[in-house]
């Protein structure tokens, strides 16, 4: 999973001074890499404009925090669950997350707070839908 981000994308991102060989640097040169491992329960789905309904439906995030200081970092994951195995990137911010990615028209969202509440929701153009979920996110025992 390595992230290949232009230096000017990083100096604005994190507003950090780069060295001269910056142009060949990579996330994987950030002096900052962290384990990303969270299991996620949501109890809530909210299909479209439906009135939300309990659930049960879990996703496992793992992947990597990287960057050049500890508060703001970015983030690169892949969220398996029964339903898809989804490539996301975002970044932490102060314990928060907000991830995107997703294949073809169908976008994953997930984000987080520092508490652990969580949302993901899923935008498919093809019908079009959009399911929103409920929970909260916590590390790996």
């Amino acid at each position: 999973m390595g992230v290949s981000i232009k230096p000017p994308l990083v100096c604005a991102m994190f507003g950090a001074a780069l060295p001269a060989h910056a142009d060949k640097m990579s996330l994987s040169d950030a002096p900052i890499h962290q384990p990303i491992v969270l299991d996620c329960d949501f109890v809530t789905e909210c299909y479209e404009a439906e009135p939300c309904q309990d659930t049960r439906f879990s996703v496992t995030l793992e992947g990597q925090a990287s960057g050049f200081e500890d508060v703001n970092l970015l983030v690169e994951v892949r969220m398996r669950s029964d339903a898809a195995d989804v490539p996301l990137m975002g970044n932490r911010s102060n314990g928060a997350l907000a991830l995107a990615g997703g294949i073809d028209g169908v976008r994953h969202m997930v984000t987080t707070n520092a508490d652990g509440t969580a949302r993901y929701t899923v935008h498919d153009a093809d019908g079009p839908m959009m399911v929103s979920y409920l929970g909260s996110c916590a590390p790996q025992p």
